[in-house]
């Protein structure tokens, strides 16, 4: 009698399914064998990948303009090194199997990851597919007991291989033929690409900008013994003329004042939707700068030990078959958090409360949710500070709405008018657990916030002073993390056409699970760099943005095409839209981009990496090849190298200077074959710099690796 087989994405959720639906199960090398003739084994995440040109036919080896474009009828996938044991396991236990679960995370990655393995096997069994948002078992039992045949995902498949492809087809040609023609390594990319462009735009705007000084005018006044200060009010602007504003304040001792307009209004305000992944990235950097890729890895991890839903989502909604989770999570995690939950009430999380609850607006899954467990004691501290980020907005669902009372006073004294606000609390709901999330309320700042509103009526005042500040307008701040990301899943804010941007509402570039991945590379890639949380484009990012915008191509910088890229994927994705048409237009674009390089006039001096530290052994230049940092006078018998790539990540220029400053890197993230995550450094070796080989020291170990 053969058995089931149970393929999950990671060991952590392999063990979490064998938990849920075996009585008891045996752990073995590689899987995990249930009482109940259930096999359960992991892919370590990807097993597969697309092969590089040259694997294709060798002459590709050799980057050359008569090569061009690169155009694989289909593109093979290869074994990724050190996995080739793993991956031989699961099809021993495939080849044993009636029918096969496709247990890996429920998206596209984890659509990707299973549908690479069944065909590189050629797999004719049964398949059926988990679909699950949680890993607590009786999510997983449910989940297990619906499941439905893997056909039925052939969609997603379709769009998530035709966006992979077209990723390799673009990005490859692009690369290639910038790099011919300028002579540089210049990566380009679909995604990658407008996302540099953003950030191009943002500096260039900053750059341009010229400050302007305004002076503001302030008055104090009194009625019937209440002193208040109103700010000049002006609707076209602060005015530049100083002389203009002092003229106004000497007039205002002679002039009779009055309140002309005392205006109270009750103003009612609800929680902040439930935490997204690009929400969450966008707090963490705010509040910890915590990189995109960051958060997403700590939220993996949480995600892997049971304590939240799933971690690549969309969505800030939930269905209603959530509400009952919701309940047992506020039931259970009140006990541990009661800071957050004291005056919490479930009544107001319901289905009918479409603040939280809209099915209409929750794709494959819903917003992120902390799981009804009990926290460890021994969490590390990013998963505590990003758990906790999950956990206030989780509890602000079940407060009542902030009620404020707000009174907006305007004061005339002759031909002057000025302007005063306030507000005063009548029913604090949320925002008692959670006032950080009303700092970005645009008009707080001027509000004087009181116990209760003044006691200004419409009548006579008296004028007290004056005071004048001068000011600069500033110019638009540069992204963080944070704000990049959230402008890149909401870039139909940056689109004025009506049509199109209506068509782009909710559209993004690049997807919840991709879009930190492509900041980490764009820094990879020496295009941007950062000073402290903010992101600056280096001069090559500069470089490369101008290059392509020069050509007929260059709406492979533009949002709006990405975005349009996106939708066409996405109605691949549903069903509604074969995908033969995106793929004819996609290879077409790629033979277009090599005539555009074929053509373009371009001075390689402008791609010369500048600014690299020298050689810590004779004090010459260090240069770049493929593989490999070495001093410019190895000729000369300089032994000096370090090899680019080291422990499974590959250096950046940025990377070589920190190294040869100081002697180690930055902290960088590394991903063991099992596919967890580590933080660690970087350093050259002390007294011997002839090998290449660095040091790899954990963080909070005194342990390396050599």
């Amino acid at each position: 009698m053969g058995h089931l087989l149970l393929i999950a994405e990671k060991p952590d959720a392999a063990r979490a399914f064998a938990q849920a639906l075996s009585p008891s199960y045996e752990t073995k090398k590689g899987y995990l064998v249930g009482s109940n003739q259930i096999i359960y084994s992991y892919a370590y995440g990807h097993l597969l990948t697309q092969v590089e040109p040259h694997e294709i036919n060798e002459k590709y080896k050799e980057w050359r303009k008569e090569d061009l474009p690169i155009l694989p009828e289909k593109i093979p996938l290869k074994i990724i090194p050190g996995k080739e044991s793993q991956l031989n396991l699961i099809n021993t236990l495939a080849k044993q199997a009636t029918v096969i679960y496709n247990c890996c995370d429920s998206g596209s990655e984890g659509q990707a990851i299973f549908m690479r393995i069944s065909e590189h096997f050629k797999w004719n069994k049964p398949v059926k597919r988990v679909w699950t948002s949680s890993l607590q078992p009786a999510a997983i039992q449910k989940a297990f007991n619906e499941a439905k045949d893997n056909e039925e995902y052939q969609h997603l498949t379709a769009a998530g291989i035709l966006r992979s492809e077209s990723d390799w087809l673009i990005g490859m040609n692009s690369s290639r033929a910038a790099s011919l023609a300028t002579n540089a390594n210049i990566r380009a990319g679909r995604v990658l690409l407008p996302t540099l462009a953003i950030i191009f735009d943002r500096e260039k705007e900053r750059a341009d900008y010229t400050k302007t000084l305004y002076h503001v005018l302030y008055g104090n006044f009194e009625q019937n013994g209440i002193v208040y200060k109103g700010e000049r009010l002006f609707e076209d602007g602060y005015p530049t003329d100083l002389k203009e504003v002092e003229k106004a304040q000497l007039i205002l001792s002679s002039q009779p004042c009055e309140i002309v307009l005392a205006d109270k209004e009750i103003k009612k305000k609800k929680a902040p939707k439930l935490m997204d992944l690009t929400e969450l990235s966008r707090i963490a950097n705010k509040k910890y700068g915590y990189k995109a890729n960051e958060t997403l890895a700590i939220l993996q991890n949480l995600y892997l030990k049971k304590l939240v839903t799933y971690p690549r989502t969309n969505s800030n909604h939930v269905t209603e078959a959530e509400i009952p989770l919701m309940h047992a999570s506020f039931d259970l995690l009140s006990q541990h958090y009661p800071h957050l939950s004291q005056n919490a009430d479930k009544r107001f999380v319901h289905a009918a409360n479409k603040q939280i609850c809209d099915s209409s607006k929750v794709d494959d899954h819903h917003a992120l949710l902390p799981e009804p467990v009990n926290p460890p004691n021994d969490l590390p501290e990013d998963e505590v500070k990003i758990s906790q980020l999950v956990l206030e907005r989780f509890f602000a669902q079940f407060y009542p709405e902030n009620v404020f009372e707000h009174l907006k006073v305007i004061t005339a004294c002759g031909p002057e008018q000025f302007v005063s606000y306030f507000k005063a609390p009548i029913q604090m709901g949320w925002l008692q657990i959670y006032p950080s999330a009303d700092e970005e309320d645009e008009q707080s700042d001027k509000e004087q916030v009181l116990k209760a509103l003044p006691n200004l009526r419409q009548g006579t005042v008296s004028y007290i002073d004056s005071s004048i500040k001068a000011q600069e307008t500033s110019p638009p701040p540069s992204f963080t993390d944070g704000t990049l990301i959230q402008l890149m899943k909401n870039i139909s804010r940056r689109i004025t056409d009506p049509t199109l941007k209506q068509n782009l509402t909710g559209k993004g570039i690049g997807t919840a699970a991709t879009r930190g991945d492509i900041i980490k590379k764009l820094g990879d890639y020496d295009y941007i760099q950062y000073n402290k949380k903010n992101i600056e484009i280096t001069k090559l990012g500069i470089e490369v943005i101008k290059l392509f915008r020069k050509t007929k191509i260059n709406t492979l910088t533009s949002p709006e095409f990405t975005a349009l890229w996106e939708e066409k994927l996405e109605t691949i994705r549903k069903g509604q839209e074969q995908k033969g048409n995106f793929e004819k237009r996609m290879r077409e674009f790629c033979s277009v981009i090599v005539q555009e390089f074929e053509q373009i006039e371009v001075n390689s001096t402008d791609f010369e990496k500048k600014g690299v530290a020298n050689c810590p052994k004779c004090n010459n230049p260090i240069v770049e090849s493929k593989t490999r940092f070495y001093c410019s006078h190895q000729k000369n018998s300089c032994p000096f190298f370090i090899w680019k790539k080291q422990y499974g990540k590959t250096l950046t220029i940025t990377n070589l200077n920190q190294l040869l400053e100081k002697g180690k890197t930055n902290k960088l993230t590394f991903t063991s074959l099992k596919g967890s995550k580590y933080n660690g450094y970087l350093l050259l070796k002390e007294g011997n710099l002839e090998e290449g080989k660095l040091i790899m020291e954990f963080i909070n170990s005194s342990s390396t690796k050599k």
